[in-house]
């Protein structure tokens, strides 16, 4: 059973649920009519409500033509109806979201006319008014090719004009956001208490369309969105009076800023992340003045960053020029030598004729040796051997032999 259907008197789009009194505001139409249409495949719908105020019968679309494949009638495949199904959900939950966000303004979701008869309906959109500012919110989800986005915005200016604000807000899936290896930036807005971390995405070739053509990217997750800045590698040239080497050879490679729009030529994107109800805080409309200011700051702490890098360079320039400090020879002192005092005056000599007395001698004492500890050793004489017959007998047989 179809759900939901375009009107095409007023642009809207017209939800139905289970609630039997949930299309007691809307004008009834027969298929015949064409007043509502399809937003599957685009053919007229016929609207079926209730007779009166006590009726339980459920309202519902209808294709005035049915069978056992399609009992609704719809010829869109089924595949097909489920993806406008639920990209329609997606805008009915942010509407909802920013209707509590944005208290005061007038939110509604319209349908665009589709650029070719019988053609779908262009996705919805959201549009808030508020001070005489209107703004237009594409939810796009899942794929989209450039041929898609001419279509949305040429939907969009031709039913609101070029003065609308067109605002694309992605959420974070595969299709567009798109990280490619970056990580997150450290960054320090001029005046800030302490340094903050920003997202990185690198921007895909619709979302460079879309800021092409006047529209703004931006990204939401829950109650918080993301404002895209261009992020451009830079690297300081070389002056004259400059040396970027040792410890400033760092400093050469660095970055600046594009905003409030990010130029074609960055090579990734910063996302300031702010609160949804800021978009409309103090202003009159809808602007991300928030967004915009922390991007300012951060412009002016660039200045500042580089002017402190150039100034290191030139420090370290004019310490190498300084010619190196001579060195220092040491002087050898010369060691004092000592003081000899003159010797006395001699006095005259007597002249008597005589030699001069010899001085006598000093006697030494004589050296006494110590007493020894034990008596002298005294080899013990032999005693004479008797002579008796038996040693005369032995001397006579020695001297036979």
């Amino acid at each position: 059973m179809t759900l939901h259907a375009r009107d095409t008197v007023t642009g809207q789009l017209v939800t139905l649920t289970a609630d039997p009194g949930s299309a007691d505001l809307f004008a009834p139409g027969p298929v015949s009519s064409g007043r509502y249409r399809c937003m599957s495949c685009g053919e007229s719908v016929g609207l079926s409500r209730r007779s009166g105020p006590h009726s339980s019968y459920a309202p519902r679309f209808s294709h005035g033509h049915s069978s056992e494949a399609q009992p609704d009638g719809c010829p869109a495949r089924a595949g097909v109806q489920r993806e406008v199904e639920a990209d329609l959900q997606v805008v009915i939950d942010l509407r909802d979201h920013l209707a509590k966000a944005w208290p005061g303004a007038h939110t509604l979701i319209e349908c665009p006319e589709p650029q070719l008869p019988g053609e779908p309906s262009p996705p919805a959109v959201i549009v808030a008014t508020e001070g005489g500012q209107t703004i237009v919110i594409e939810c796009p989800r899942g794929p989209l090719d450039e041929h898609g986005v001419q279509r949305r915005v040429n939907a969009v200016r031709a039913r609101y004009g070029s003065g609308a604000a067109h605002v694309w807000f992605f959420t974070e899936d595969e299709h567009h956001f798109r990280q490619g290896g970056l990580r997150d930036k450290t960054v320090w807005p001029a005046g800030a208490p302490a340094s903050v971390r920003h997202m990185r995405v690198r921007p895909t070739q619709q979302h460079l369309q879309i800021v092409a053509l006047g529209g703004s990217v931006y990204w939401i997750n829950g109650a918080t969105v993301y404002i895209p800045y261009g992020g451009h590698e830079h690297v300081h040239a070389i002056k004259a009076g400059e040396d970027w080497g040792g410890d400033v050879a760092w400093r050469r490679r660095d970055w600046k800023i594009s905003h409030p729009r990010p130029l074609p030529g960055a090579q990734w994107w910063g996302l300031v992340p702010i609160g949804l109800s800021s978009l409309r805080a103090n202003r009159v409309g809808f602007h991300p003045a928030e967004a915009h200011e922390i991007m300012e700051r951060l412009e002016r702490s660039q200045g500042a960053r580089w002017a402190t890098a150039r100034r290191l360079a030139r420090e370290r320039d004019e310490v190498l020029r300084q010619p190196p400090p001579a060195e220092a020879v040491p002087v050898l002192t010369p060691a004092p030598r000592p003081v000899v005092p003159p010797p006395a005056p001699a006095e005259p000599a007597v002249t008597t004729g005589a030699l001069p007395e010899r001085p006598e001698p000093v006697r030494q004492p004589p050296v006494i040796p110590p007493v020894p500890v034990h008596a002298p050793y005294v080899p013990p004489v032999p005693l004479p051997q008797p002579r008796g017959p038996l040693s005369r007998l032995r001397q006579w047989m020695q001297r036979k032999r």
